[in-house]
């Protein structure tokens, strides 16, 4: 089985010396296209019905259930990794223009390393949606401007998903499951990597806990995978009555 390189706790170092953007930079909010209401949601799968009329029946029986087995609604899902790309979207705004070679606690990759691998697994999981073509993730190549490859990245996956069929089977990634559960498997890399991202600014967030425990529930559903193929590193161990954010971090091997 191919190695997949997701919320990766060490991958082999590209080389150093790219140029990175030192100009002002501006960062739209990716908030703006999550939808908080019931009528937003309507109004986003009538978009996608105009767009891909075929799609309609499939799209009317997608859905997923949380980590209580709560049966989530179609889209419920894909708004939580939703609220993780954001999450990582106001990290990189943070970024200040002269911190982009600053290690992470990712220890092989630096701040430009880092986007760039969050990059090549967003605009693998685009290529899915759009295609329907199941291919690895690879890192993406050095743009030059981390921002504004990130801002590449971050629209082409979020229009990517809206027009998916969120209720296609197939064998992705992690084995076989709806588009809409793998969409809510991969929502691990945007938001353990908007707190590396943070961490190596020295401007540390806090990540929700709510998305948080759905996390954790669907990493730990892997088993064994995640540490067998090197995804992540050893749990650190955190107080039984820590808060939610600090045992999932300390789960996918993050010292809170």
């Amino acid at each position: 089985m191919s190695r997949l390189w997701i919320a990766k706790a060490c991958w082999p170092r590209p080389e150093r010396g790219s140029a990175t953007s030192t100009t002002a930079r501006s960062h739209s909010p990716v908030c703006a296209s999550i939808s908080s209401t019931p009528t937003e949601r309507a109004c986003r799968r009538q978009s996608a019905y105009h767009r891909h009329p075929p799609q309609v029946a499939a799209l009317s029986q997608a859905g997923g259930r949380d980590h209580t087995g709560r049966f989530l609604p179609m889209s419920e899902i894909v708004d939580q990794f939703k609220r993780s790309v954001a999450l990582f979207d106001s990290v990189v705004a943070s970024v200040p223009d002269d911190a982009w070679g600053n290690d992470t606690p990712c220890a092989d990759w630096n701040a430009t390393e880092l986007l760039r691998h969050q990059c090549g697994v967003l605009d693998a999981l685009a290529g899915i949606a759009r295609t329907g073509e199941v291919n690895m993730p690879q890192m993406a190549d050095d743009a030059g401007d981390p921002a504004a490859q990130w801002q590449a990245t971050r629209d082409g996956v979020l229009d990517a998903i809206e027009g998916a069929d969120l209720s296609a089977e197939d064998k992705y990634w992690f084995g076989p499951m709806s588009f809409e559960n793998f969409v809510g498997m991969v929502q691990w890399d945007p938001l353990t990597h908007a707190w590396d991202l943070a961490q190596s600014t020295g401007n540390p967030i806090d990540l929700p806990d709510d998305l948080c425990e759905a996390t954790l529930a669907r990493v730990q559903a892997l088993g064994d995978i995640p540490r067998k193929w090197r995804l992540i590193t050893d749990a650190v161990d955190v107080p039984d009555d820590a808060p939610m954010s600090h045992r999932y971090l300390g789960y996918v091997g993050r010292q809170p």
